[in-house]
Formats: C-alpha cells, structure tokens, sequence
C-alpha cells in the first residue's frame, strides 16, 4: 500500500471492472486470440477507430486552452472538496483540468457541472481519508456530496445548450450508450 502523499501525486483514478455480461467476455476472449494469431490483421481491423480517435484528440489539444472554466464551477469545485475535507488542492486542480480536457474532447467551449460530475469521482477517490481502493462507497460519496453542493451552491452554467455528441461517459469513465444526448 502507497502512502497517502504518494497516492496524492496521480491524477486520476480510474476503476476497472471484470465484464460480467457473457456475450461480452466472449467478446474479449475472441478479440483478444484474433490479436495473438494476427497482429498486424487486428491492428488494421481497428486502425480506422485509432485514427479518429487520434483526430479528436489532437483537435481536443488545439482547443484546451480555449475552453473556459466559470467562476461557479471553480466555486462549486472547491466547495465540494472541502466538503469531503480533501488534503491540499490537487483535487481541486485534477477536477479542473479533467474536466475541461472532457469538454474539449467533446468540442464544448465552456466546462458545466455536468463535466465536473463526470470526472469528480475519478479525480477524486483515492484522495478521500480511508482506503478507498477497498471501499466500493467512496464514488457514492462523492456524488452525494457532489449534489448537495450544487442544490446549495450556484447551480453553474448548466443553461449552455449542449449538442448530442457520438459517446459520453459515465461518472467512472465507463462508455455509456444510453446518455448520448448530454
């Protein structure tokens, strides 16, 4: 086990789970022997995927410094850090950047609550007091507070009208289909 300062020093934490579906480890299993029978004919299978993802990427740089952070959300950051008595401001700062790359990534000009949500708890878990890599609740806490902040706090900027975009992602990182039209 890392000692907490230690721990403090990465940005961010993101869970991964065993794919529990069954057609779906399946998948991963037939994915994974076409990749060790052939390399080269896998890489070109998905090499399209890979150049696209490349593609926004690099447009998600060019627009990074662009993308602006409101005085609320900053506000709203802070507060729900303090809330969850958060040692010094990396997480403060890991939130914010998080975020903004998200909003770059998905071609938005300004960072919303919505962004923040979205990376609060990967920017977030490890930094709590108790040995969240063990404690399934930590993420739940960090919602949780996540929202009484905002219902207390100035609700910020969640009037920006946001275009549908091709994948969003769930409060852990995770691909999730069904919130396509954030």
């Amino acid at each position: 086990e890392l000692r907490p300062q230690l721990i403090d020093r990465f940005g961010l934490h993101v869970e991964v789970k065993t794919e529990q579906d069954l057609e779906s480890r399946i998948a991963v299993v037939e994915r994974r022997e076409e990749f060790d029978r052939e390399p080269e004919a896998f890489r070109e299978r998905f090499a399209s995927e890979q150049e696209d993802l490349g593609s926004a990427l690099k447009n998600a740089r060019g627009k990074l410094a662009k993308t602006e952070i409101t005085p609320a959300v900053l506000k709203n950051i802070a507060q729900l850090c303090a809330s969850l008595n958060v040692e010094g401001h990396r997480g403060e700062l890991t939130i914010m950047r998080a975020a903004r790359a998200l909003a770059a990534l998905e071609g938005h000009r300004r960072v919303d609550d919505d962004d923040v949500k979205r990376v609060a708890a990967m920017s977030l878990r490890h930094r709590l007091r108790h040995n969240v890599f063990e404690d399934a609740a930590a993420d739940q806490r960090i919602l949780e507070t996540l929202e009484r902040t905002a219902e207390s706090g100035s609700g910020a900027n969640n009037d920006v009208k946001r275009k549908a975009q091709p994948q969003s992602r769930d409060d852990k990182g995770t691909i999730d289909q069904s919130r396509r039209n954030k």
